[in-house]
């Protein structure tokens, strides 16, 4: 019996993305209401991003 490998699911998600770099964050691992890059230090905006969920 041979073993498959599941596709990949993909989903649109809000994420927020650096203003400057290319640093960018799901929205459930931002605490802050307007936050600001980790690397960088610049501010971030809410885009929504098509990213792999499973």
């Amino acid at each position: 019996m041979a073993w498959s490998k599941p596709e990949p699911e993909y989903a649109d998600e809000v994420v927020w993305q650096c203003t400057e770099c290319i640093c960018w964050s799901r929205q459930e691992f931002v605490s802050e209401l307007k936050p600001h890059c980790s690397i960088c230090g610049a501010k971030m905006i809410e885009q929504t991003r098509n990213i792999r969920i499973k």
